[in-house]
């Protein structure tokens, strides 16, 4: 089954997330040590929290540059209304 990134369960692992996470854990332990599948899943989740963090920063990155700009554009207007206030008076 392929991950689905929208989905808010969590899916079964791709094989190869597998194969990569068991290749990291030995490079970590070495080849005597055994892990179990509470290490896998552990740095599994880690990864997809820090995706979803990730994603979530990127949001918030676009949402402020989108209410700057609005504010710019309100600050041009109320400029431009103090400017043609003043001529009309």
């Amino acid at each position: 089954m392929a991950a689905d990134r929208t989905q808010d369960q969590v899916v079964e692992m791709p094989e190869a997330d597998r194969d990569r996470i068991a290749a990291l854990l030995r490079n970590v332990g070495g080849p005597s040590v055994v892990w179990g599948a509470g290490e896998f899943l552990e740095i599994w989740m880690v990864e997809h929290r820090m995706r979803a963090e990730r994603e979530a920063s990127a949001r918030l990155t676009r949402a402020t540059w989108a209410l700057t700009g609005v504010t710019l554009v309100l600050a041009g207007a109320t400029v431009a209304l103090v400017v043609a206030t003043l001529h009309l008076a």
